[in-house]
């Protein structure tokens, strides 16, 4: 089904934060506890013709796959510190990624996601961060008449 989808990602280091918002027509499958969502990434946001597929699996683990000038994956695993390969566009980085909180309540009328994770590099604290991924719209086929 097709759907409006928002996404607030914040990103904190100590005092400073940054904040980024997208808004977009997205595909939302579901299949028992495994959700899909698939998009184009905006071409205001420096990701221009990028796919992006995040899948929750239930509350467990979720992951995001960016497809295009700029692949990367990123592998969410409540309680769980994963490596996840970047592309910065002049090489592949490697980051650590620990979750703290996993929160699903994705349905066919909409919902949201909320993770919490921290990234390293190097063992090092780079960053504390969060998004909120919600369903602000459920677009139906108009019925044939």
């Amino acid at each position: 089904m097709n759907v409006i989808l928002s996404i607030v990602g914040t990103q904190s280091n100590g005092p400073s934060q940054d904040r980024v918002e997208v808004l977009t027509e997205a595909s939302l499958e579901q299949l028992g506890d495994i959700t899909d969502i698939r998009y184009k990434e905006p071409d205001d946001n420096g990701f221009e013709n990028c796919q992006t597929h995040i899948r929750a699996i239930a509350e467990d683990c979720v992951t995001i796959t960016r497809s295009g000038k700029y692949a990367s994956q990123l592998i969410l695993e409540k309680g769980q510190r994963h490596l996840n390969h970047y592309d910065m566009g002049f090489g592949q980085l490697v980051m650590g990624v620990s979750t703290s909180r996993i929160q699903n309540t994705i349905s066919p009328v909409g919902g949201e996601l909320t993770v919490n994770y921290t990234l390293e590099m190097n063992h090092s604290l780079v960053s504390n961060n969060r998004f909120v991924l919600k369903i602000v719209e459920v677009k139906h086929d108009n019925p044939k008449s």
